[in-house]
C-alpha cells in the first residue's frame, strides 16, 4: 500500500493559538531542519494519502506561506478564522474540502504518527464506524473516520455538540499499538524538552 494514493484524506488540525507553548506547534523543529507539520505531511505522503488539508488560524496561515516550505504544493489549506469555537468546528473547516470516503484526523501537536499505524488503521476501516490505536487501554491519535461520520460532522451543531459525543454513536474500532507515544500531546516547553522525540 505505500506509495499508493488511496481514497483516503487528512486533515491536519493547527489552528490552536499554541498559548501554553508561546509559538505555533505546527512551527516547531522536529529533526534534520523540518518542522512538525513537514514531519506530519510526508509521513502522510508516504502513506499513500491522496489529499491532505492543513487547518491554519490567519496568524498562521501567514507565517506558513512566509516560510514557503517545500510541502506546500502537496497540501490544501482551510483557514479558521473563529478559533474561539472550538476543535470541532477546526475539523468542519477541515472536512468541507473532502474530496475522498475516509479520513484520518490528525493533530499537530501528536507528531508521532507512523506509516506502518497508518496502514493498519486502514485495514481496519468500514462503514458507520471510526478506527483509533489504543496503548494500554487508552485510546491515542490519529482517528479515521468513515463517510457516514464526516458527513455528520458537516451537520453538527457545534454550540451543542462534541467530537467525541459523535463518535459514540457510531462503532468504535480499537487497534491495539505497542508504542505510547500516540498518546503523548506537545503542548508546552516543558513537553518538549522531555519528550525524546528528535530520535523519533
Amino acid at each position: 500500500m505505500l506509495f499508493e494514493k488511496i481514497n483516503t484524506s487528512v486533515v491536519i488540525l493547527a489552528a490552536g493559538n499554541s498559548s501554553r507553548m508561546g509559538s505555533p506547534k505546527a512551527f516547531l523543529e522536529w529533526n534534520q531542519g523540518k518542522t512538525f507539520l513537514e514531519k506530519i505531511v510526508e509521513v502522510y505522503l508516504k502513506f499513500g494519502c491522496k489529499e491532505v488539508i492543513v487547518v491554519l488560524n490567519e496568524e498562521t496561515n501567514q507565517i506558513f506561506f512566509e516560510k514557503n516550505l517545500a510541502i506546500s504544493s502537496q497540501i490544501k489549506i482551510a483557514v479558521n478564522k473563529h478559533v474561539d469555537y472550538g476543535r470541532l468546528y477546526s475539523i468542519q473547516c477541515g472536512i468541507t474540502q473532502l474530496e475522498n470516503s475516509y479520513c484520518f484526523i490528525q493533530n499537530i501537536d501528536n507528531p508521532f504518527v507512523e506509516v506502518d499505524l497508518l496502514n493498519e488503521l486502514y485495514n481496519l476501516k468500514e462503514e458507520n464506524s471510526f478506527v483509533l490505536p489504543v496503548f494500554n487501554g487508552k485510546g491515542g491519535h490519529p482517528v479515521l473516520l468513515s463517510q457516514e461520520i464526516i458527513d455528520f460532522i458537516k451537520k453538527a451543531d457545534i454550540k451543542i455538540e462534541k467530537l467525541n459525543e459523535i463518535l459514540k454513536l457510531f462503532k468504535r474500532v480499537e487497534h491495539p499499538w505497542q508504542n505510547e507515544n500516540i498518546l503523548i500531546n506537545i503542548n508546552t516547553p516543558q513537553d518538549l524538552k522531555r519528550t525524546d522525540y528528535k530520535s523519533f
